[in-house]
């Protein structure tokens, strides 16, 4: 699919960094209609913006194209898109993190259990934990510990398995500055193991 489906969630970057989350309302070839959400008290971005626009493309990736603001009225947006998209892939998992501290906690509840990464990737990770059971299909809240950044996301527990401790694998979505932190912490890990690796 290269065009978001109907009511599903866009983000929208801009040159200076700023990144928006919106849903779909209407797509009609290369222009979008968008909405996003009305915690935003003022314009996001003005007419004539250019704007980066992502939406997920499942388990491949997700498609990214340029597009430009027409018109920005209240909460209500209309892009067009002046290229192509094109398919980034993202590995969901990455083997450069392990060790971080992660919490996790449901949904619908205030609290977290700890535990530690064993696999960090932009999509999803794989942590143990002690003594906790998880489902497949669970909606949770992940807080993961970076280098010198914390980043929190919404997932869904892929899998969950027991030995001596609970492991399980989380997959989702996050945002475009969400990303980018795991990006720069994951390439940040494996250039250290690379040295590490080159100096034995």
């Amino acid at each position: 699919m290269t065009a978001p489906a109907l009511h599903s969630t866009v983000t929208l970057s801009t040159a200076d960094g700023t990144t928006v989350r919106a849903r779909v309302e209407l797509v009609q070839d290369a222009v979008l209609t968008l909405r996003v959400s009305a915690a935003h008290t003022e314009p996001v971005v003005e007419p004539g913006a250019a704007v980066t626009l992502r939406w997920s493309a499942g388990p491949r990736g997700r498609w990214t194209a340029d597009a430009r603001v027409g018109e920005a009225a209240g909460h209500r947006l209309t892009v067009t898109r002046s290229a192509e998209p094109v398919l980034e892939q993202v590995r969901r998992f990455v083997r450069g993190g392990g060790g971080e501290k992660v919490w996790v906690r449901p949904a619908d509840s205030p609290e977290a259990v700890p535990g530690h990464v064993q696999d960090l990737g932009e999509q999803g990770l794989r942590a143990r934990f002690d003594g906790r059971q998880a489902q497949p299909g669970q909606q949770v809240v992940l807080l993961v510990e970076l280098d010198d950044d914390s980043v929190e996301v919404a997932a869904t527990v892929l899998d969950s398995r027991v030995d001596e401790q609970v492991e399980v694998v989380f997959g989702f979505q996050p945002d475009e500055p969400a990303a980018q932190a795991i990006r720069r912490h994951v390439l940040r890990r494996q250039m250290q193991e690379r040295a590490r690796t080159a100096g034995h």
